[in-house]
């Protein structure tokens, strides 16, 4: 394969320009972009909360490369969780938010997946990071629901359902003011 250059010297600059133009547009639209360079926004009406230790014997604070890797072998074209937190409470990206995540059978297309690193056993700082991103995520968001994994999923050191009726409730309350 030859490898192109693009020069804005000699006869027909325009030319080139024009080629490199219609690059950008297709992988615009490739990627999903909107006009103005930003994914273009789907509907987020729930919270899912993860850990990432299928069992207590494998829990560790692993990187979103990690991640990433593992759940590429999974045939996954990334990360499936939006969201990762660490031991230390950093809350790292992971899947852009406008890409229908891969953490929750039948319910990644309207959700955000958080994932706490380890199994049932979280750090305070972990456990603050989660709700600070909850709170700004249900400021930004319509969120209706925020919910587990499945019943072992993020394990017994995160009560979801204390969390989401914490947060649900307050958000239904200062609509009502």
């Amino acid at each position: 394969m030859k490898n192109f250059k693009l020069s804005l010297k000699g006869p027909r600059p325009l030319a080139g320009i024009r080629i490199v133009g219609a690059l950008v547009v297709f992988c615009a639209l490739i990627l999903g972009l909107c006009e103005e360079g930003r994914a273009e926004m789907r509907k987020i009406d729930t919270l899912i909360i993860h850990h990432t230790a299928g069992r207590k014997a494998t829990a560790r604070d692993l990187t979103v490369a990690e991640v990433d890797t593992y759940h590429k072998a999974k045939g996954w074209d990334s990360i499936g969780y939006h969201y990762l937190i660490r031991a230390n409470g950093k809350v790292n990206a992971g899947r852009p938010i406008q890409k229908i995540g891969a953490h929750a059978l039948g319910r990644n297309a309207h959700s955000i997946g958080i994932a706490l690193t380890g199994y049932d056993q979280f750090t305070l700082d972990q456990k603050t990071s989660l709700t600070k991103l909850i709170k700004e995520l249900c400021e930004r968001f319509p969120i209706k629901s925020i919910e587990r994994h499945h019943k072992y999923c993020p394990g017994d050191g995160l009560n979801v359902e204390e969390i989401e009726e914490e947060f649900l409730l307050h958000k239904k309350n200062e609509l009502s003011e």
